[in-house]
């Protein structure tokens, strides 16, 4: 449940972007698309879930031995 909030607050953030991206088209910070932005969150994310399912792992089957 905790990750799927993450989640949610990530697609936030991306459509905040993406209003920002609109309001102030000229701005060289905000000139890539709202798409990119968003691949570079799923990105991130997706690294760190990945990170986190790996170290649970580890201790999970550190606690076990």
């Amino acid at each position: 449940a905790y990750i799927y909030h993450n989640e949610g607050m990530l697609m936030e953030a991306a459509s905040e972007i993406s209003a920002a991206l609109k309001i102030m088209p000229d701005d060289p910070l905000l000139k890539r698309t709202a798409k990119e932005i968003h691949d570079d969150l799923n990105n991130w994310f997706n690294g760190i879930t990945a990170w986190l399912v790996l170290f649970l792992h580890k201790k999970m089957w550190l606690d076990n031995q």
